[in-house]
């Protein structure tokens, strides 16, 4: 009997760890049985068994419970991946994930608020020590607002974070800090409100790619001490204000930067020392001071020097300031360069010797290089064009008067000389006629004698 009674216990035990082992646990106070995460049926969670095991939570439309993903929220030894999708509002909290050590993936869509505490995505797999043919971990969220991503919320070996049509609120100081095995880390169609600084810092990555996405504010070391193997790239993406080496970033073999608009940029904004040619292709920048003054190369790999190229980008202004870049080890090639500023002889001075006028373009009624804008309006006589209208109308008006004042005073001495009465017939004045005789009180119509030049000898 006693033996019976000890196989229905072992069986009860095993049967108990099994439904353990399958369900899962949240968070509980310690005394009372802790909260599972497929206890809750309108999240709507399954266990997926087979060689790709995977628990599979898909939300009621109709639920509002908040799910809250814990460090003893899984037992599942052998669990594969977690796909949420559809919840209202999802949290992980501290270390949640940390002791799942055959967990490969983590996909998370369609929630409406997620919430990253400090190291829920802290992750070590089996190996403690580096190894990059450990398996290591992958993160994609997609179509989701983030309230906040906290400090130290990636760490370890994440192989690949990916944001997909995701909104994010606030990124933490060391949000991103400490992760090893980095193949790729991506932001497409998403927008990042606001990223304090540090919020990547001090790690090593394949491939930093920025798509069709919106940073609102990126401050002074957002991306702070990475090392990038292969390529940096920023594209189609608006960028409303970066300041000072907001990007400093190592080692890429490619940084490029294609079809993105950059409404405040500040000098020095890119400080990266790169492997290869750095390209601006299709981009606005306003900036003040040039933002490629940070970009320097890396001398140490690098035998051949190599090109910072600007084709088809749009500045505010051009200045002297503007392209200035470090010549030890790179060459500006400049092609289609614009500036919203109307067209200014004095500015084409400036820059005429340093830099090809005919790839540069300023607007009159239609976009006008430089070079033909010299030649048009800055010849000796185009340039001072204004001055010699000026001169041209004060001498005119010079004349018109003077001609005036001579024909006024003309007129006021014949006056003077002759009477002011010359046409009253009532008036009287004194003649000499030629044989010297007086007449007087006489009648000036009546005389009709003829007069001759009139000598001293009378």
């Amino acid at each position: 009997m006693s033996a019976g009674f000890a196989a229905v216990e072992v069986f009860l035990l095993f049967f108990a760890t099994g439904e353990a082992i399958l369900h899962g646990y949240g968070s509980g106070d310690g005394n009372s049985k802790m909260q599972q995460i497929d206890d809750e049926p309108s999240f709507g969670c399954q266990w997926l068994g087979g060689m790709g095991s995977a628990l599979e939570c898909t939300c009621s439309d109709d639920t509002t419970q908040v799910m809250v993903i814990q460090e003893d929220s899984f037992l599942y030894h052998d669990l594969n991946a977690i796909r949420i999708r559809k919840c209202p509002v999802v949290t992980f909290g501290e270390n949640s994930i940390k002791t799942m050590r055959t967990l490969r993936e983590i996909e998370l869509s369609d929630i409406s608020e997620l919430n990253l505490n400090e190291r829920c995505f802290h992750w070590e797999g089996y190996a403690a020590a580096i190894d990059l043919n450990t398996p290591s971990l992958k993160v994609i969220v997609r179509n989701t607002t983030i309230k906040q991503i906290a400090s130290y919320s990636f760490m370890g070996k994440i192989n690949r974070i990916e944001f997909d049509k995701t909104k994010i609120e606030n990124i933490a100081p060391f949000a991103f800090s400490s992760i090893s095995q980095s193949q790729n880390i991506a932001f497409y169609n998403s927008h990042i409100i606001n990223m304090q600084p540090s919020a990547f810092k001090k790690f090593s990555t394949e491939n930093l790619n920025i798509h069709n996405s919106k940073f609102e504010y990126l401050p002074s070391r957002s991306f702070s001490d990475l090392i990038v193997w292969d390529n940096f790239m920023i594209s189609n993406t608006n960028m409303t204000t970066v300041h000072p080496g907001a990007f400093i970033i190592d080692n890429p073999q490619r940084f490029e930067v294609t079809n993105s608009n950059f409404s405040h940029l500040d000098g020095e904004a890119f400080r990266i020392m790169t492997r290869g040619d750095v390209v601006f292709r299709s981009c606005i920048l306003n900036t003040t001071y040039s933002p490629f003054i940070g970009i320097s190369l890396n001398l140490r790999d690098t035998s051949v020097r190599k090109l910072i190229i600007l084709d088809n980008v749009m500045f505010n202004e051009i200045t002297t300031k503007t392209f200035k870049i470090n010549t030890t080890g790179f060459d500006l090639k400049i092609n289609n360069i614009f500036t919203q500023e109307p067209c200014d002889c004095r500015r084409i001075t400036q820059l005429e010797d340093d830099y090809q006028l005919e790839s540069i373009y300023c607007f009159e009624d239609t976009p006008t290089s430089y070079q033909e804008y010299k030649g048009s309006s800055c010849s000796i006589l185009a340039s001072n064009a204004t001055l010699i209208i000026v001169l041209c109308t004060a001498l005119i008006l010079v004349i018109l008067i003077g001609t005036g004042l001579w024909c006024y005073f003309k007129k006021v001495y014949r006056c003077d000389k002759y009477g002011e009465e010359k046409n009253d017939k009532s008036g009287k004045l004194n003649m000499i006629v030629p044989d010297g005789r007086t007449y007087r009180e006489t009648e000036l119509h009546v005389i009709v004698e003829r007069t001759d030049l009139l000598t001293t000898d009378l």
